[in-house]
């Protein structure tokens, strides 16, 4: 009786083709079939037993004929014994001419099994392709059970890779496993450390968004101080990379910007309401700490006694200085903001009226606010019409275009989009822990300070002219709430029209008022304007 062995490649002279094992008791090993006539016999532990007759099985053994194979036109033919099963490549069958590669499994218990013929068969070491395959080929043509069949694949894969492979081959894994971990290991503590400086950033910057959140000093409402300094908001970015790429693409936004920069003044102001019947404003209700009492919904508790602090809504825009230098242009809705329809839903009622708390106007590299009030606004656009309060104070006028704009022209659009937020994304660390430390986290505050700095700046977009009807000039040039009352600049520098409105879900596009409008509240004005 001849057992199962290692493939030898000197054995391969003497034999016609052999028997890959992939599941069994011998499973990783080779069989050679030397003999025109082979007989297939299973032993009690279901192995597979080679004969060339029935003399030469041990009775003790228990093996009992399962197949016979036959050599004959260069492969062998496989059938089946006493009525026993085969199932090649997953097909049940009493005989089959096998061909190279084949998958025989031997029984309804019997191992697995692949038919090679000699030239297939001619390297004698475990390539990790190799063993890959038997394993592929297993779980494919198996008939155990998916979870079975699997986990047995599995174990095989990683025994046979550990005992049939080279030397240099596992030396490989072993070392590609160490660096593997310590690359996870390093990376984990990379994790950790940014981690903990993002967690240390946050906290020293609690206490600044805890200021900007309250009711009467907050710059941006649900947003955090954070956002500025680490994740600026995309359509300042955008704003941003867009000036950057236009710019280096155009010979003239150079010139108008640096021309018209101390023009476009960045506008800052809150409004409260007061009863109509006898003047007396909106205020606060403090607790006996002097703190904001919070009425049963959460939200402060207004009251029309006491001395709390005046309810203040705040808003930001853009102006810029026409005429004579004292006067300023800018949106209805930026000058008289409860006129919007997101304002004049908050009314606390028809028993108080809205006025003007204060409003003040930052001229670029201008360390001081002026404090500047409405002369009038139009009724028919959104166009208003502010004056410095200051005698004699004045900034560089922009010339306003009386022509008519062309489609498909260049326009450049200067403003403070996004308001306080972009000019604070602007800032650095050190400007932050200022604030911080100084205690100067408000409203008014934080305009200040970036005054002092020299950080009030307008931001630039370029875009073309898409549309012109009597009322609206429509352009691409990006922009946002904070931009509106800016200028809309030809390449000449000459304003073609006021910024005014987005147009929604239609990102990029936006309107503006054309300047012949402009001129006729001008015109209409005068004589508020001399007398002012």
């Amino acid at each position: 009786m001849k057992g199962l062995k290692k493939l030898q490649q000197s054995d391969l002279q003497s034999s016609n083709a052999v028997l890959e094992h992939l599941s069994g008791s011998a499973m990783g090993t080779t069989t050679l079939l030397e003999h025109d006539d082979e007989m297939i016999c299973l032993d009690r532990d279901a192995g597979l037993v080679l004969s060339v007759s029935q003399d030469e099985i041990d009775p003790e053994s228990g093996a009992v004929d399962i197949a016979s194979l036959t050599y004959h036109n260069g492969t062998y033919k496989i059938e089946s014994q006493a009525g026993d099963p085969l199932w090649v490549n997953g097909r049940k069958v009493n005989s089959s001419e096998l061909i190279d590669g084949d998958i025989i499994e031997f029984g309804e218990k019997g191992p697995l099994s692949r038919y090679r013929l000699i030239d297939s068969a001619a390297h004698t070491r475990r390539y990790f392709s190799d063993i890959c395959v038997d394993c592929w080929d297993y779980l494919h043509t198996s008939r155990k059970p998916a979870l079975a069949r699997t986990r047995a694949a599995m174990s095989s894969g990683m025994r046979r890779m550990l005992t049939d492979t080279t030397l240099f081959f596992r030396i490989g894994v072993l070392v590609t496993i160490v660096a593997l971990g310590f690359v996870i290991n390093q990376q984990n503590k990379i994790n950790q450390l940014q981690s903990e400086q993002l967690a240390f950033e946050q906290q020293r910057l609690d206490s600044v968004s805890q200021s900007l959140a309250s009711t009467q000093d907050e710059i941006v409402t649900s947003t955090q101080l954070e956002d500025f300094q680490n994740r600026l908001s995309e359509d300042v970015l955008s704003n941003l990379t867009k000036l950057k790429s236009l710019e280096a693409q155009s010979n003239w936004t150079e010139n108008v910007i640096s021309n018209s920069a101390r023009s476009v003044v960045f506008l800052q102001g809150a409004f409260g309401y007061r009863e109509i019947a006898t003047g007396r404003p909106l205020r606060m209700r403090l607790d006996r700490a002097q703190r904001p009492q919070l009425g049963a919904n959460g939200q402060p508790s207004l009251t029309l006694d006491g001395d709390g602090p005046v309810v203040e809504q705040q808003f930001t825009g853009t102006g810029f200085a026409i005429a004579d230098g004292s006067v300023l242009a800018t949106n209805r809705h930026v000058a008289v903001p409860w006129s919007s329809n997101s304002t004049s839903a908050a009314s606390p009622g028809p028993e108080f009226e809205p006025y003007i708390v204060r409003m003040v106007a930052y001229i670029t590299n201008s360390p001081q606010a002026h404090e500047v009030r409405v002369i009038g606004a139009s009724d028919d656009h959104d166009l208003a019409l502010l004056k410095f309060s200051e005698l004699n104070k004045r900034a560089e006028p922009l010339p306003l275009s009386e022509s008519t704009e062309r489609h498909g022209r260049s326009v450049l659009v200067i403003g403070y989009p996004t308001g306080l937020r972009s000019m604070v994304a602007r800032t650095n660390k050190s400007f932050i822990e200022q604030l911080q430390q100084q205690r100067k986290t408000g409203f008014w505050d934080i305009a200040q300070q970036l005054a002092i700095n020299n950080q009030i700046q307008p931001l630039s977009s370029l875009g073309i002219v898409a549309q012109i009807t009597p009322d609206f000039i429509v352009y691409d040039a990006a922009t946002t709430q904070g931009g509106s009352g800016g200028p809309v600049l030809n390449a000449r520098g000459e304003v073609v029209a006021v910024n005014t409105a987005i147009i929604p879900g239609y990102a990029g596009s936006n309107l503006g008022v054309p300047t012949q409008h402009l001129l006729e509240l001008v015109d209409d004005m005068q004589q508020q304007l001399d007398n002012s």
